[in-house]
């Protein structure tokens, strides 16, 4: 939870540069897709997690693996959103995928072709 934190404070202080030191390679595009008036003015709530395990690929690589947080909230425009976000380790440091979570960023579970993803829990009204 302390990445998370991490990049609450990120997003708090409007710091793009700071956000996406703390995220995977694909946010800067992320974040420039994203509408800037949507960027959140309050945080998301946790209402879950799950572990991704590691595992090995057909060519010998593996999966980094890491925890996956569920993730809820209401952004800059009063939209709700659900996201998760996938925190794992990059040598000695933690970064995540889905760290622009309120753009609604799923993380998908392996061995699940053909069955659909588990629907969100509902967020808590605040």
């Amino acid at each position: 939870m302390a990445h998370l934190q991490s990049v609450i404070a990120a997003v708090r202080s409007g710091d793009r540069a700071s956000l996406c030191r703390l995220g995977s390679g694909t946010c800067p595009h992320d974040i420039q897709a994203a509408d800037p008036a949507a960027w959140p003015r309050t945080d998301p709530t946790v209402i879950g997690t799950r572990v991704d395990e590691a595992t090995r690929n057909a060519d010998g690589s593996w999966t980094a693996g890491g925890r996956v947080l569920e993730l809820c909230g209401t952004d800059g425009l009063d939209r709700p959103y659900y996201s998760e976000m996938l925190v794992f380790a990059d040598g000695d440091r933690l970064i995540s995928i889905g760290t622009i979570y309120w753009i609604g960023t799923r993380i998908a579970e392996r061995d699940t072709a053909g069955v659909s993803s588990p629907q969100p829990l509902p967020c808590p009204s605040t």
